[in-house]
């Protein structure tokens, strides 16, 4: 796998990893949040129905003490006269007094006056039949034993929860003995639910704890909780979130189930607001990788392959001084200019090594010839030598240089081979002496090779001021 595709997969992985971190941040805090946000808003939605619930509670409470403590209430208790209803127990009188019904009970617990109606929305009438058998099962709301008192709640009579108040009949001073018990009572559901419905703005509904479409651990649980916290919230699959809390009696029994649901349009508006989030990320994320990609193309991809591709011609077809540094300057640049001085070293390196074999291999050809010829040919194979030897070398002129046998400080030129087209100048090179050349001479006599890479002041030299010299030392023996 190249280096192009590793960085796409490395980039691509990368890429997921953000955006799975991202979906993960976004449920676990985010969206979280959104979800508790729902939760506290239709756990508010619970918390305004019960005051509103509990406002209308207290305005029928208030009714039924003003009723209850009133004189005329009183004399009719006693006489049932025909005048207090006339004159207040009218057609109208429930219907002004937003009330269902009234009860009017005696100090026996019998039904001494009753006026029902049905309210605007409402669809049921609730008989003095019903209401007398609730209060025969439950006489606690219209005892007068010990001292009576007050008692406001919400009842189910035939499977309607209705709101009552029921209230001891004293004179206007709160004087007694009381002459029975008045009840006010108003159903919660048509118009006094519209009425809720509109002062909690949600869609409100009220069942009996067998109908309100809860599983028996819900109920378990919601029975398990405080009172003050008794709301189980749950939500459904298609979008919608549910709040249901009981409803309890006088007795703080729970005998209906409140249940609250709307769409779950926080949530889903949490929800639209992170995939905006996620898909700006997303497109951050795809650009930002598409601009890194493309600088690592141009600025580093793309000059390695021309690196590699460089290097695999050098490989296959060999190194010819071939220019491999990539323009910039950058660390690439730096890395093909070192791998471009590398193989100039070792190209080099590798022509003196080639050169030092083909050298060795001569000296053992020419050795082998010499050893062979008469002495009437040895001078003519040592002008063909230097001819070898100055060709192999590259070099324009060779010589051989021999010391005279009386004068051991003076040398001669004895040999000379020239390239075609270069001048002798064998006949410049005789009789140099020792004294001439101190420091030239000295080296010679010890064995050492002299390169005079350029020419300035030497009498041997005069010819060619400009170019360069090799002198290395021959023993007789060797010659």
């Amino acid at each position: 796998m190249n280096l192009r595709k590793k960085t796409l997969l490395v980039m691509a992985a990368m890429l997921i990893l953000v955006l799975a971190i991202g979906a993960f941040i976004v449920e676990t805090i985010f969206l979280n949040s959104y979800r508790q946000l729902e939760q506290r808003d239709i756990q508010t939605d619970i918390t305004r129905f019960d005051k509103a619930l509990e406002y209308e509670m207290q305005r029928i409470g208030a009714l039924t003490y003003d009723w209850a403590a009133w004189d005329d209430t009183y004399r009719f208790m006693q006489d049932k006269n025909t005048a207090y209803i006339t004159s207040n127990l009218m057609v109208d009188t429930l219907q002004n007094l937003e009330l269902n019904f009234m009860l009017f009970y005696s100090t026996s617990q019998t039904v001494h006056f009753f006026k029902a109606t049905a309210l605007e929305g409402d669809d049921y009438y609730l008989s003095v039949y019903e209401l007398d058998e609730y209060f025969a099962e439950n006489p606690e709301l219209i005892s007068l034993e010990k001292e009576p008192t007050a008692i406001s709640g919400i009842i189910d009579v035939a499977g309607l929860p209705v709101l009552v108040a029921s209230q001891p009949i004293l004179t206007s001073q709160d004087e007694g003995p009381p002459m029975g018990r008045l009840v006010f009572g108003k159903i919660l559901s048509g118009s006094l639910l519209e009425h809720l419905h509109l002062m909690t703005g949600e869609q409100i509904s009220i069942s009996p704890l067998d109908q309100a479409g809860l599983t028996s651990d819900q109920l378990e649980q919601l029975a398990l909780l405080p009172p003050e916290e008794a709301v189980l919230i749950y939500t459904t699959p298609d979008d919608t979130i549910f709040a249901a809390a009981p409803i309890r009696d006088w007795s703080e029994q729970a005998i209906f189930i409140l249940t609250v649901d709307k769409p779950r349009e926080i949530f889903r508006q949490g929800r639209a607001s992170m995939l905006r989030l996620g898909t700006a990320f997303l497109l951050a994320g795809l650009i930002g990788g598409s601009m890194a990609l493309l600088f690592l193309e141009k600025g580093v991809i793309s000059k390695l392959t021309r690196l590699n591709s460089a290097l695999q011609n050098i490989r296959s077809l060999g190194y010819s001084d071939q220019s491999l540094v990539i323009p910039g300057d950058d660390e690439i640049t730096s890395l093909s200019r070192e791998l471009e001085d590398t193989l100039k070293e070792l190209s080099h390196a590798h022509a003196d090594v080639n050169n030092h074999l083909n050298f060795q291999r001569l000296l053992v050809k020419l050795s082998t010839t010499f050893i062979n010829l008469p002495i009437s040919q040895i001078d003519a194979h040592i002008t063909k030598a230097l001819k070898t030897i100055g060709e192999l070398a590259g070099a324009d002129r060779s010589y051989v240089f021999l010391r005279r046998v009386n004068e051991p400080h003076i040398v001669d030129n004895t040999h000379e081979w020239c390239r075609r087209g270069i001048q002798s100048v064998k006949s410049m090179l005789q009789g140099i002496e020792e004294p001439s050349l101190p420091w030239f001479f000295r080296r010679l006599r010890r064995g050492e090779s002299i390169l005079i890479p350029q020419q300035r002041n030497a009498n041997c030299c005069k010819p060619n001021p400009s170019a360069r010299w090799l002198w290395s030392p021959c023993r007789q023996a060797d010659c």
